[in-house]
Protein backbone atom coordinates (compact mmCIF):
# COMPACT_ATOMS: atom_id res chain seq x y z
CA UNK A 1 0.00 0.00 0.00
CA UNK A 2 0.99 3.36 -0.96
CA UNK A 3 1.57 6.66 1.36
CA UNK A 4 -1.66 7.75 -0.10
CA UNK A 5 -4.03 4.28 0.24
CA UNK A 6 -3.49 3.13 -3.40
CA UNK A 7 -3.01 -0.43 -3.38
CA UNK A 8 -0.51 -2.10 -5.81
CA UNK A 9 -0.50 -5.80 -7.00
CA UNK A 10 1.97 -7.88 -8.71
CA UNK A 11 0.81 -11.34 -10.46
CA UNK A 12 1.53 -13.48 -12.84
CA UNK A 13 0.08 -13.95 -16.61
CA UNK A 14 -1.17 -17.40 -17.32
CA UNK A 15 -0.77 -18.98 -21.17
CA UNK A 16 -3.65 -21.20 -22.16
CA UNK A 17 -1.51 -23.88 -20.98
CA UNK A 18 -1.12 -22.17 -17.62
CA UNK A 19 2.63 -21.87 -17.94
CA UNK A 20 3.72 -18.31 -16.52
CA UNK A 21 4.05 -15.67 -19.99
CA UNK A 22 4.70 -12.43 -18.09
CA UNK A 23 4.47 -10.31 -15.22
CA UNK A 24 1.74 -8.01 -14.67
CA UNK A 25 1.16 -5.10 -12.25
CA UNK A 26 -1.93 -3.53 -11.06
CA UNK A 27 -2.69 -0.25 -9.08
CA UNK A 28 -6.14 0.45 -7.28
CA UNK A 29 -7.20 3.22 -5.61
CA UNK A 30 -8.84 3.38 -2.38
CA UNK A 31 -12.13 2.30 -2.83
CA UNK A 32 -11.01 -0.28 -5.22
CA UNK A 33 -11.78 0.70 -8.74
CA UNK A 34 -8.55 0.08 -10.70
CA UNK A 35 -6.30 4.08 -11.22
CA UNK A 36 -6.22 4.70 -14.71
CA UNK A 37 -3.23 7.30 -13.76
CA UNK A 38 -0.76 3.89 -13.67
CA UNK A 39 -0.47 3.20 -17.43
CA UNK A 40 -3.32 4.54 -18.53
CA UNK A 41 -5.91 1.85 -17.45
CA UNK A 42 -4.16 0.14 -13.92
CA UNK A 43 -2.51 -2.44 -15.52
CA UNK A 44 0.83 -2.69 -16.71
CA UNK A 45 2.09 -5.99 -18.14
CA UNK A 46 5.91 -7.09 -18.94
CA UNK A 47 6.81 -10.03 -21.18
CA UNK A 48 10.60 -11.30 -20.20
CA UNK A 49 12.62 -13.76 -22.26
CA UNK A 50 10.85 -16.40 -24.35
CA UNK A 51 7.81 -15.65 -22.20
CA UNK A 52 7.39 -19.23 -21.34
CA UNK A 53 7.96 -19.68 -18.04
CA UNK A 54 7.80 -16.23 -16.13
CA UNK A 55 6.65 -15.26 -12.88
CA UNK A 56 6.23 -12.64 -10.31
CA UNK A 57 6.38 -13.94 -6.56
CA UNK A 58 7.46 -10.43 -4.26
CA UNK A 59 6.58 -6.79 -4.62
CA UNK A 60 7.98 -3.97 -2.40
CA UNK A 61 7.99 0.13 -2.59
CA UNK A 62 11.41 1.73 -2.81
CA UNK A 63 11.33 4.72 -0.10
CA UNK A 64 12.40 8.21 -1.62
CA UNK A 65 13.05 11.92 0.07
CA UNK A 66 9.77 12.97 -1.89
CA UNK A 67 7.13 10.93 -1.77
CA UNK A 68 6.76 11.48 -6.02
CA UNK A 69 10.14 9.52 -5.82
CA UNK A 70 8.85 6.29 -4.77
CA UNK A 71 9.51 3.33 -6.89
CA UNK A 72 7.97 -0.11 -7.16
CA UNK A 73 9.82 -3.08 -7.54
CA UNK A 74 8.58 -6.75 -8.53
CA UNK A 75 11.03 -9.88 -8.18
CA UNK A 76 10.56 -12.99 -9.88
CA UNK A 77 12.22 -15.15 -12.24
CA UNK A 78 11.99 -15.71 -16.13
CA UNK A 79 13.21 -18.40 -18.94
CA UNK A 80 15.59 -16.06 -20.80
CA UNK A 81 17.78 -19.41 -22.44
CA UNK A 82 17.83 -22.70 -21.03
CA UNK A 83 17.50 -22.08 -17.64
CA UNK A 84 15.00 -19.80 -15.02
CA UNK A 85 16.92 -16.61 -14.27
CA UNK A 86 16.03 -14.15 -11.54
CA UNK A 87 14.59 -10.98 -12.61
CA UNK A 88 13.56 -7.46 -10.94
CA UNK A 89 11.77 -4.82 -12.98
CA UNK A 90 11.66 -1.51 -11.30
CA UNK A 91 8.67 0.83 -12.47
CA UNK A 92 7.93 4.76 -11.59
CA UNK A 93 4.72 5.60 -9.79
CA UNK A 94 2.86 6.04 -13.59
CA UNK A 95 3.68 2.63 -14.48
CA UNK A 96 6.68 3.30 -16.80
CA UNK A 97 9.86 1.40 -16.68
CA UNK A 98 12.37 3.18 -14.39
CA UNK A 99 15.10 3.57 -16.91
CA UNK A 100 17.95 3.77 -14.34
CA UNK A 101 17.25 0.99 -12.92
CA UNK A 102 19.53 -1.47 -14.82
CA UNK A 103 19.50 0.57 -18.37
CA UNK A 104 15.57 -0.72 -19.05
CA UNK A 105 14.08 -0.57 -15.57
CA UNK A 106 14.84 -4.41 -15.87
CA UNK A 107 17.53 -6.54 -14.22
CA UNK A 108 18.01 -10.29 -15.22
CA UNK A 109 20.90 -12.07 -12.55
CA UNK A 110 22.15 -14.89 -14.52
CA UNK A 111 23.38 -18.00 -11.71
CA UNK A 112 24.85 -21.23 -12.03
CA UNK A 113 21.40 -23.30 -12.56
CA UNK A 114 17.78 -22.79 -12.57
CA UNK A 115 17.28 -19.47 -10.15
CA UNK A 116 14.06 -17.92 -8.90
CA UNK A 117 13.29 -14.96 -6.34
CA UNK A 118 10.64 -15.75 -3.74
CA UNK A 119 10.89 -12.42 -1.36
CA UNK A 120 12.70 -9.05 -1.68
CA UNK A 121 12.92 -6.06 0.97
CA UNK A 122 14.53 -2.53 0.69
CA UNK A 123 16.76 -1.74 3.27
CA UNK A 124 15.57 1.70 5.02
CA UNK A 125 18.65 3.11 5.79
CA UNK A 126 20.37 2.72 2.27
CA UNK A 127 17.76 1.95 -0.52
CA UNK A 128 19.45 -1.49 -1.18
CA UNK A 129 17.36 -4.31 -2.51
CA UNK A 130 17.29 -7.69 -0.36
CA UNK A 131 16.25 -10.67 -2.77
CA UNK A 132 16.10 -14.31 -1.86
CA UNK A 133 15.02 -17.35 -3.18
CA UNK A 134 16.29 -20.75 -4.82
CA UNK A 135 19.02 -22.26 -7.17
CA UNK A 136 19.18 -25.74 -8.44
CA UNK A 137 17.60 -27.86 -10.06
CA UNK A 138 14.88 -29.67 -8.18
CA UNK A 139 14.70 -33.03 -9.85
CA UNK A 140 18.18 -33.72 -8.98
CA UNK A 141 18.24 -32.51 -4.99
CA UNK A 142 20.70 -29.29 -5.93
CA UNK A 143 18.32 -26.64 -4.62
CA UNK A 144 20.02 -24.05 -2.31
CA UNK A 145 18.84 -21.05 -1.14
CA UNK A 146 20.43 -17.91 -2.18
CA UNK A 147 20.18 -14.48 -1.04
CA UNK A 148 21.36 -11.30 -3.13
CA UNK A 149 21.70 -7.46 -2.16
CA UNK A 150 21.70 -5.45 -4.99
CA UNK A 151 22.13 -1.08 -4.96
CA UNK A 152 20.05 1.42 -5.73
CA UNK A 153 20.39 1.25 -9.27
CA UNK A 154 20.27 -2.37 -9.88
CA UNK A 155 23.94 -3.48 -9.39
CA UNK A 156 24.95 -6.27 -7.71
CA UNK A 157 26.76 -4.81 -4.47
CA UNK A 158 29.96 -6.16 -4.15
CA UNK A 159 30.08 -5.57 -0.33
CA UNK A 160 27.99 -8.65 0.14
CA UNK A 161 28.36 -12.35 0.02
CA UNK A 162 30.77 -12.97 -3.57
CA UNK A 163 29.66 -10.40 -6.02
CA UNK A 164 26.63 -10.13 -4.19
CA UNK A 165 25.29 -13.41 -3.98
CA UNK A 166 25.21 -16.11 -0.93
CA UNK A 167 24.20 -19.20 -1.43
CA UNK A 168 23.34 -21.64 1.37
CA UNK A 169 22.75 -25.47 1.54
CA UNK A 170 20.75 -25.63 4.66
CA UNK A 171 20.68 -29.27 4.28
CA UNK A 172 20.01 -32.84 2.46
CA UNK A 173 17.71 -32.48 -0.11
CA UNK A 174 16.23 -29.41 -1.51
CA UNK A 175 16.30 -26.13 0.08
CA UNK A 176 13.99 -23.18 -0.31
CA UNK A 177 14.62 -19.12 1.03
CA UNK A 178 11.13 -17.75 0.79
CA UNK A 179 10.55 -14.76 3.25
CA UNK A 180 12.87 -12.01 4.27
CA UNK A 181 12.99 -9.37 7.29
CA UNK A 182 15.35 -6.89 7.87
CA UNK A 183 15.98 -6.23 11.88
CA UNK A 184 17.02 -2.81 13.16
CA UNK A 185 20.83 -3.95 13.34
CA UNK A 186 21.28 -5.00 9.63
CA UNK A 187 20.93 -8.23 9.93
CA UNK A 188 18.68 -10.81 7.93
CA UNK A 189 16.73 -13.61 8.90
CA UNK A 190 15.21 -15.20 6.15
CA UNK A 191 12.56 -18.28 6.14
CA UNK A 192 12.51 -21.20 4.26
CA UNK A 193 12.51 -24.96 3.69
CA UNK A 194 14.89 -27.76 4.17
CA UNK A 195 15.44 -31.09 3.46
CA UNK A 196 12.58 -31.01 0.56
CA UNK A 197 12.24 -34.83 -0.57
CA UNK A 198 9.02 -35.80 -1.63
CA UNK A 199 9.72 -39.77 -2.23
CA UNK A 200 10.99 -39.42 1.92
CA UNK A 201 7.99 -37.46 2.71
CA UNK A 202 10.35 -34.94 4.42
CA UNK A 203 10.10 -31.00 4.67
CA UNK A 204 11.30 -28.78 7.47
CA UNK A 205 10.88 -25.48 8.44
CA UNK A 206 14.41 -23.27 8.39
CA UNK A 207 15.18 -19.96 9.24
CA UNK A 208 18.92 -18.37 8.82
CA UNK A 209 20.37 -14.98 9.99
CA UNK A 210 23.12 -13.12 7.91
CA UNK A 211 25.31 -10.42 9.22
CA UNK A 212 24.85 -7.26 7.03
CA UNK A 213 27.97 -8.34 4.78
CA UNK A 214 26.48 -11.59 4.06
CA UNK A 215 28.21 -13.97 5.73
CA UNK A 216 25.62 -16.15 8.20
CA UNK A 217 25.10 -15.14 11.85
CA UNK A 218 27.26 -17.59 13.90
CA UNK A 219 25.18 -16.70 17.30
CA UNK A 220 21.83 -17.25 15.93
CA UNK A 221 20.81 -20.90 16.96
CA UNK A 222 22.56 -23.42 18.58
CA UNK A 223 25.43 -25.01 16.22
CA UNK A 224 26.63 -22.06 15.68
CA UNK A 225 26.22 -21.93 12.06
CA UNK A 226 23.31 -19.13 11.51
CA UNK A 227 20.97 -22.20 10.59
CA UNK A 228 18.10 -23.36 12.58
CA UNK A 229 16.05 -25.93 11.22
CA UNK A 230 12.76 -27.09 13.24
CA UNK A 231 11.25 -30.71 12.37
CA UNK A 232 7.89 -30.36 13.49
CA UNK A 233 7.42 -34.24 12.59
CA UNK A 234 5.78 -33.48 9.48
CA UNK A 235 6.00 -32.62 6.02
CA UNK A 236 6.82 -28.95 7.41
CA UNK A 237 6.70 -25.61 5.05
CA UNK A 238 7.50 -21.44 6.18
CA UNK A 239 6.30 -19.48 3.78
CA UNK A 240 6.12 -15.84 5.73
CA UNK A 241 8.38 -14.42 9.00
CA UNK A 242 7.79 -11.15 10.64
CA UNK A 243 9.79 -9.45 13.46
CA UNK A 244 8.07 -8.12 17.19
CA UNK A 245 9.38 -5.26 18.28
CA UNK A 246 11.48 -7.31 21.05
CA UNK A 247 13.07 -8.76 18.26
CA UNK A 248 11.47 -12.54 18.61
CA UNK A 249 10.86 -13.78 14.66
CA UNK A 250 7.13 -14.81 13.62
CA UNK A 251 7.08 -17.92 11.08
CA UNK A 252 4.16 -18.85 9.60
CA UNK A 253 3.22 -22.23 7.15
CA UNK A 254 1.97 -25.66 7.82
CA UNK A 255 2.81 -29.11 8.76
CA UNK A 256 1.46 -32.17 7.71
CA UNK A 257 0.62 -34.79 10.28
CA UNK A 258 0.30 -38.39 9.65
CA UNK A 259 -3.18 -39.13 9.05
CA UNK A 260 -4.46 -35.66 10.20
CA UNK A 261 -3.92 -33.61 6.63
CA UNK A 262 -2.38 -30.22 6.97
CA UNK A 263 -2.52 -27.71 9.62
CA UNK A 264 -1.70 -24.03 9.44
CA UNK A 265 1.18 -23.52 11.82
CA UNK A 266 2.82 -20.56 13.87
CA UNK A 267 5.93 -20.75 15.40
CA UNK A 268 7.78 -18.07 17.60
CA UNK A 269 11.37 -18.22 18.16
CA UNK A 270 13.69 -16.10 20.79
CA UNK A 271 16.52 -13.41 19.44
CA UNK A 272 19.10 -16.11 19.60
CA UNK A 273 16.82 -18.76 17.08
CA UNK A 274 15.82 -20.91 19.98
CA UNK A 275 12.12 -21.66 20.22
CA UNK A 276 9.99 -19.64 22.45
CA UNK A 277 8.71 -22.10 24.75
CA UNK A 278 6.35 -19.49 26.22
CA UNK A 279 4.38 -19.43 22.88
CA UNK A 280 1.20 -21.84 22.08
CA UNK A 281 3.05 -25.34 22.82
CA UNK A 282 6.41 -25.50 22.69
CA UNK A 283 7.08 -22.58 20.64
CA UNK A 284 4.16 -23.58 18.38
CA UNK A 285 0.84 -22.94 17.53
CA UNK A 286 -0.78 -25.20 14.92
CA UNK A 287 -4.64 -24.94 13.37
CA UNK A 288 -6.37 -28.23 11.70
CA UNK A 289 -8.66 -27.44 8.96
CA UNK A 290 -11.71 -26.71 9.72
CA UNK A 291 -13.38 -28.57 6.90
CA UNK A 292 -14.47 -29.54 4.86
CA UNK A 293 -11.28 -30.20 3.06
CA UNK A 294 -8.67 -31.62 5.06
CA UNK A 295 -5.62 -29.11 4.29
CA UNK A 296 -4.69 -25.54 5.70
CA UNK A 297 -1.50 -23.34 5.73
CA UNK A 298 -0.06 -19.86 6.98
CA UNK A 299 1.08 -18.66 3.99
CA UNK A 300 1.51 -14.75 5.13
CA UNK A 301 2.47 -13.45 8.75
CA UNK A 302 2.48 -10.03 10.20
CA UNK A 303 2.55 -8.12 13.78
CA UNK A 304 0.43 -5.35 14.66
CA UNK A 305 1.93 -2.34 16.48
CA UNK A 306 0.04 -3.89 19.75
CA UNK A 307 1.80 -6.89 19.70
CA UNK A 308 -0.80 -9.14 17.88
CA UNK A 309 -0.20 -11.61 15.16
CA UNK A 310 -2.36 -12.02 12.26
CA UNK A 311 -2.07 -14.90 9.71
CA UNK A 312 -2.91 -15.20 6.13
CA UNK A 313 -3.67 -18.57 3.97
CA UNK A 314 -6.37 -21.22 3.16
CA UNK A 315 -8.35 -23.65 4.64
Amino acid sequence: MQADGKIVVAGTLLAANASGKGIVLLRYNADGTLDTSFGGTGIVTQAIGTGSDTAAAALALQPAVLPTDVKIIVAGHALTNTNTDIVLLRYNLDGTPDLTFGGTGLVTTVLSSNAAALAIRVQPADGKIVAAGSVGKFSDFSMDAVLLRYNADGTLDATFGVGGIVQTDIGSGNNFANSIVLQPDGNIVVAGHANVNFSANTSDVALLRYNPDGSLDTSFGTLTSGKVITDLGGFDNAFSVALQADLKIVVSGNTSFAGSGTSATVLRYNANGTLDTGFGSAGLVATSATGPGTIASGNAVLVQADGSIVVAGYD
